[in-house]
């Protein structure tokens, strides 16, 4: 098989490398309980803690909203009217203030609904 490899000058297809790599392994045994065998001697899953990346952005983003929040509320005591473009503004403050709880709760919530 080594000396039909190295003097052929064309790759081998998936069907046959599939069949060379089968002639040379053992078969998994048959049994109810192998995959709970295999799955119990796993180690333990390590829970994924926030990088320092991370933080950083999310105390980034809730001063950065902050001074928005702060601003477009300011604007809008000063002229003492709402325009469309206020509201405009409002809406996408609003989003804006959504996204961080969003990306925080997401691997949470969806790592919850897998379990």
């Amino acid at each position: 098989m080594k000396k039909d490899i190295e003097n052929s000058n064309f790759p081998l297809s998936d069907d046959e490398l599939r069949k060379a790599f089968h002639r040379g392994l053992p078969e998994a045994p048959v049994t109810a309980w192998f995959t709970r065998k295999v799955m119990n001697r796993l180690p333990v899953r390590r829970r994924r803690m926030l990088s320092l990346l991370e933080w950083v952005t999310y105390g980034v983003s809730a001063a950065a909203l902050l001074v928005f929040w702060g601003t477009w509320l300011g604007h809008v005591n000063a002229t003492g009217t709402i325009t469309v473009g206020d509201l405009r503004q409002l809406f996408t403050l609003m989003v804006l203030s959504c996204l961080p709880a969003v990306a925080y709760l997401g691997p949470k919530v969806s790592a919850w609904l897998r379990a």
